[in-house]
């Protein structure tokens, strides 16, 4: 399924035009639940564009793969078939990666699908082992959108399931990192499109610092911040 965002570029496949269309009121960005006592973080009082609200989400899994594992180590990420959920919990994309990246190109379009890093968690479980693994998903139908998608596995009992996922929007330009994970602090910190009142979908502001903190069991919100992006700054945006 190809993202289909506000955009005021020519449709780059024309026969997708109407669908399009019908698409993008059906595939904004809704607010989901983390769980029933923490909700996705969202920047305050730096207005969104009416149409899109905060493009960071996160869901919770309990999806298991096929096979059995030793342990996380030996878990072939690189070729690992990916799943892409949305915040419904419902198979956005798919592709079985092939030494870390996939792609497809048909009539509607072209998406590819590529492993960034892999980062082995320490767990409160001593039966318990995780992984975070964070990926680049770009994808071309009515418009264009580059994504950012981190996922969490758990290894247990020698059955790999997919425990949690998040995703942020990557298309604005920025000099610094769109995700990064501090080993140290045990940090992911993502940055995702702020669409402010009025933005385009080829020149977006600003950016959410989403800042989230691993606590043996899962990623938990730390902190949310907006940041002018490139774009922003030329145009002297203010926050």
């Amino acid at each position: 399924m190809y993202r289909l965002r506000k955009t005021s570029m020519a449709c780059e496949f024309p026969s997708l035009c109407s669908f399009a269309t019908a698409m993008v009121l059906a595939s904004a960005f809704v607010l989901s639940a983390f769980s029933s006592a923490a909700s996705v973080p969202q920047s305050r009082g730096v207005p969104y564009d009416k149409s899109f609200g905060p493009t960071f989400y996160q869901v919770i899994l309990d999806y298991s793969y096929p096979g059995t594992y030793e342990r996380m180590e030996a878990v072939n990420f690189r070729n690992l078939t990916l799943y892409v959920f949305d915040e419904g919990k419902k198979v956005q994309t798919q592709g079985k990666l092939g030494n870390g990246s996939y792609e497809r190109k048909d009539n509607f379009g072209y998406e590819s699908l590529k492993l960034d890093s892999v980062h082995y968690l320490p767990s409160e479980d001593l039966n318990s082992q995780f992984a975070l693994v964070l990926y680049t998903w770009f994808s071309v139908g009515g418009s264009s959108s580059t994504d950012g998608v981190a996922q969490i596995y758990e290894l247990k009992n020698h059955q790999l399931k997919l425990r949690q996922q998040f995703g942020w929007d990557e298309h604005f330009g920025t000099d610094k990192k769109y995700a990064v994970f501090s080993e140290e602090s045990r940090t992911l910190t993502v940055r995702s499109a702020h669409y402010m009142p009025g933005d385009a979908h080829c020149c977006v502001s600003a950016a959410d610092v989403v800042a989230l903190r691993w606590d043996g069991n899962g990623f938990t919100k730390r902190v949310v911040s907006v940041e002018l992006s490139e774009f922003g700054v030329k145009s002297k945006k203010k926050l």
